[in-house]
Order: C-alpha cells, then sequence, then structure tokens
C-alpha cells in the first residue's frame, strides 16, 4: 500500500526512540506492523520477532495484528524460499510477545510470583465476576452503614443519604460511589489522586478558593466562553479591546466603567 511521508518515516526511523499519535483509523496499526516486519527482515541489521514487545489495548488488536505479521512473513517466504531467517520467523511468530498490557503484566506476575508473595494459579478477572464482586462489597458495606445510623444516629453516611437519595432507595448514592470508584481507579495512583481531590475541598479562605484547582479550571472555562462587552449609550456595543480574565469580575459590578461580563450569546454574567 502506498505510504504517506509521515507513516514512511515511521517505517523506517532508526536507533532512536519515537512517539506517533495519530487519529482512529489513520493507519496506526498497519504502519505498526510495517515498522516491525521491515526491522524482522533489514538486510544488515535483522531482527527476531521475538526480540520485540508489542502491546496492544483489546485481544483483537492483538490478534490483527499477528495475523497481518504472519501473512507478510508467508508472502516473503514463498519470495525468498532459500531465506533461513524468514522461517525462522514464521516458527517464531506465534510465541512473539504481541499481546494486551494486561495479559503481558499478568504474565510477568506469573513468571516471578515467588518473589510477590502470591499464588501462581493468580489470573485476571473476568468483567462479570468482578462487576459481581463489587455489588457484594457495597451491599456489605452499606448494611454495616446502616446499622451504625441505627446505633449511632447522625453520621456522615446519614447525611450522604440526605444528599444523594429520596428517602426511600440508595441507587443513587451507590451509583455515585461506583462513578468515583471508576474515575479513580484510572489513575495511577487512586488513593493519591483522592486525597488531593479530598484537600482541594478544604476551603478557609477566599484565597484558598482562589487557588484551589478546580477553581481554577472553572475560571479557565468561563475566560474562553465570556467575552468582555460595552454598556455605555445602554446596549451593547461590541468587545472591548484588552480585557484579560481578571476584569471579568471586577467589571461585573464596574458599570461605571461601561464594562460587564457576558457570555457568546450576549447574556449578561
Amino acid at each position: 500500500m502506498p505510504w504517506t511521508e509521515k507513516q514512511e518515516q515511521v517505517i523506517t526511523e532508526r536507533d532512536k526512540t519515537i512517539l506517533v499519535s495519530a487519529a482512529a483509523g489513520s493507519g496506526k496499526t498497519a504502519t505498526l506492523v510495517e515498522r516491525i516486519y521491515q526491522k524482522m527482515i533489514d538486510p544488515e541489521h535483522p531482527v527476531d520477532i521475538t526480540s520485540f514487545l508489542v502491546v496492544t489495548f483489546t485481544k483483537a488488536a492483538a490478534a490483527q495484528m499477528k495475523e497481518k505479521l504472519l501473512k507478510k512473513l508467508e508472502e516473503a517466504q514463498e519470495q525468498y524460499p532459500e531465506s533461513e531467517h524468514i522461517a525462522k520467523q514464521n516458527m517464531l511468530i506465534q510465541s512473539a510477545d504481541i499481546t494486551t498490557i494486561d495479559s503481558f503484566c499478568l504474565n510477568i506476575v506469573k513468571e516471578y510470583f515467588s518473589y510477590l508473595n502470591l499464588d501462581p494459579a493468580v489470573g485476571i478477572g473476568d468483567p462479570g465476576m468482578l462487576e459481581m464482586l463489587k455489588y457484594d462489597v457495597m451491599t456489605a458495606l452499606f448494611e454495616e452503614k446502616y446499622a451504625q445510623l441505627q446505633e449511632q444516629g447522625d453520621t456522615e453516611f446519614g447525611r450522604l443519604l440526605e444528599v444523594f437519595c429520596d428517602g426511600k432507595r440508595d441507587e443513587n448514592l451507590k451509583d455515585v460511589l461506583d462513578k468515583i470508584y471508576r474515575q479513580i481507579t484510572s489513575f495511577p495512583a487512586p488513593e493519591r489522586f483522592l486525597e488531593e481531590a479530598r484537600m482541594g475541598l478544604q476551603i478557609d479562605t477566599a484565597e484558598d478558593l482562589n487557588h484551589a484547582p478546580w477553581m481554577q479550571a472553572m475560571l479557565d472555562i468561563l475566560h474562553k466562553k465570556a467575552v468582555p462587552c460595552d454598556l455605555r449609550g445602554g446596549g451593547w456595543t461590541g468587545a472591548v479591546p484588552g480585557a484579560d480574565r481578571i476584569g471579568y469580575r471586577e467589571a461585573a459590578g464596574n458599570r461605571a466603567g461601561g464594562q460587564l461580563c457576558c457570555d457568546e450569546g450576549g447574556n449578561r454574567e
């Protein structure tokens, strides 16, 4: 297939670390397969397929990459039947490390389980089974908290129920906790992220509020959406050049200066 200039660069670049970022459907998989293949059949410095580590997010993607590489190797063997190196790659392709990230990590854990003090039969949990376990843990936790609520009366759990539930069902609170769990587990250090988020809500002074990360994020959003407007003459006469974000909050009550913050639709804020 014809390669673009950038794809050709990815395929032929050598002796350095490269990072390729491209949109879905742009040919990343085909380009990566070609890069691996060209390195395997390099006439001067051929590389065995077992020297590569290729990780993907899905089993389907890993199987597709291995299938494409196998097809190219079979075509190469037909073209160069005397090549022992290509014949060797055809035999090694099935044991190549072309796999998902979780499978690769699991293989490492199984290989070094004795150092980790783990059962050698450790495996990757089935998604359905993990959901059932999570449901059981959540149910047991809520039963424990309900018992404490009945014994002690007003508790933090009770206040959470008042905020997130309608007095009859606690599914809303469970959904919130589930969303938080999914969010924090997407970070490398979930507990640290949760602690930093909690500390970000400890606001004692106006200065604390202004410097809170989430407030800075909100101000950035407002800055991008808001446009300064001129109120002189009793109507909107256009944007005021040179206004910055600092002036938005002050301008909201500064009619004497003729400025007020408004959104892109002309609504006053």
